[in-house]
C-alpha cells in the first residue's frame, strides 16, 4: 500500500479531493486491491488518481497507465447509459441501432 495514495500531504488535507477519496474507499472498505482513475478536466488537463497496489505479491504501486480487463463489466456500465438516454428520450430501445449508428 502505498501512503502517498491513501495519506493525502498537509497542504490537500484541508479539502480531500472526491476522486480520490472514493478510490480509498474501495480499497479500504470494499477491500478491492487497488483502484485507479482517469479525470479529464474542461481545460484538457489530465489528473491521474490510484490507491491500493498493484501487486500483491510485491506491494508495487498501481501505475498511472496500468491496463485493466473489464470483461463483462463492462456490459452492466453499458446498460445503466443506455437506460439514462431512455430517461433523457435520447435513445428508444426498439429502434433500429443504424438509426444511430452511421
Amino acid at each position: 500500500m502505498t501512503t502517498g495514495a491513501l495519506f493525502p500531504s498537509a497542504a490537500s488535507a484541508a479539502k480531500p479531493d472526491p476522486v480520490q477519496k472514493s478510490l480509498n474507499t474501495l480499497v479500504v472498505d470494499d477491500r478491492i486491491p487497488s483502484a485507479s482513475a482517469s479525470v479529464v478536466d474542461r481545460e484538457g488537463r489530465t489528473r491521474q488518481y490510484t490507491a491500493g497496489v498493484g501487486d500483491l505479491k510485491t506491494g508495487a504501486k498501481v501505475p498511472n497507465d496500468g491496463q485493466v480487463r473489464a470483461a463483462s463489466n463492462t456490459k452492466a456500465f453499458t446498460a445503466v447509459v443506455a437506460l439514462q438516454l431512455v430517461a433523457e428520450k435520447k435513445l428508444a430501445l426498439d429502434a433500429p441501432v443504424d438509426t444511430y449508428l452511421p
